[in-house]
């Protein structure tokens, strides 16, 4: 009897600190391995960010029979809606399904238009599978962009796709946080070639009213003034109408300021030809006609350029 209670208590002994340390410990999170594949790039919006993706999200685990605890049936895109999900296909330790959707997301035009937009795709568990429940990590070989030739991308250059997963923070708990970020852009070449050589053009047409003869003045200003007025309905007909209504200055917004001064300052040698002959009656030269425009000729390039980099840094 003795013995018996003695081998009792030293069972209890050793057992109990196991049992406490097993209580102690948390049960261990679901890992799903998501991986983001984009398939194709709808319309993207400009006015009011948004941009339609079809793309394909793939879970795996190894850990994890999907067949028996199956991953939940729906996933929080949380900078977007779902319109349609298809191809949805279970294995063991394999779940695939197919996603189409409009997406949002924050788009900088600093540098349009030369820029890169940030097509993000946002994925989070609903509640309530918090973080302590069900964990995302970055499945990298089922991650990128689709090499069908199906795949399309209409007008856009894709830079490599980036994958992070981090943790979303609510008041009602912690959540497992997956993002894609696919950048894409135009070629610098044709961007400049389509939104910005025009400006370049009309800013070369009314430079080149210096070639002509001080005593063709009419002339002159009416080649400026075509070129001016042709550049603000280029600036308020075509570049302001893609962007929506902004709140800071672009590249291309920079470039046409420094355009309309560059129009101003080729027409001032002719305004004060005309001031100093035509309301001060005093008699102006040819030789200092052409005088005045030699000094314009310099003056011009040189003040719009300065001009320009005061802009290009201080706005």
């Amino acid at each position: 009897m003795y013995k018996i209670d003695l081998i009792l208590v030293i069972s209890i002994i050793f057992l109990t600190p196991n049992i406490i340390h097993a209580q102690e410990q948390p049960n261990k999170p679901l890992t799903y391995n998501v991986g983001i594949q984009l398939e194709n790039i709808g319309s993207i919006d400009r006015q009011n960010g948004s941009y339609e993706l079809i793309f394909w999200v793939t879970l795996t685990s190894d850990e994890i029979n999907f067949t028996k605890n199956p991953p939940p049936q729906e996933f929080d895109f949380t900078n977007g809606y779902v319109e349609e999900i298809t191809g949805l296909t279970t294995e063991p330790h394999f779940h695939k399904f197919k996603v189409r959707g409009v997406f949002y997301n924050d788009m900088d035009f600093r540098n349009y238009p030369f820029e890169n937009i940030d097509l993000a795709i946002h994925m989070e568990p609903y509640y309530p599978n918090t973080q302590d429940k069900l964990v995302f990590t970055v499945n990298s070989e089922y991650s990128g962009i689709s090499n069908s030739k199906t795949t399309s991308v209409p007008g856009w250059e894709l830079s490599n796709p980036q994958f992070t997963v981090s943790t979303g923070y609510y008041p009602w708990g912690e959540f497992s946080h997956f993002e894609a970020h696919y950048d894409v852009g135009t070629s610098e070449f044709l961007a400049f070639m389509k939104k910005l050589f025009p400006v370049a053009i009309l800013m070369g047409f009314s430079f080149a009213s210096f070639l002509l003869s001080p005593k063709n003045q009419a002339e002159r200003l009416a080649m400026i003034s075509a070129a001016l007025l042709s550049a603000i309905f280029f600036h308020t007909g075509y570049l302001l109408t893609e962007l929506p209504p902004l709140g800071y200055t672009t590249f291309a917004d920079k470039i046409m300021i420094v355009a309309y001064v560059f129009f101003i300052l080729c027409l001032i040698p002719t305004l004060l030809t005309r001031y100093y002959s035509e309301i001060k009656k005093q008699e102006f030269t040819v030789e200092q006609q052409i005088l005045l425009d030699k000094k314009a000729v310099i003056r011009t390039p040189i003040v719009s350029f300065a001009l320009f980099m005061v802009i290009y840094f201080l706005l």
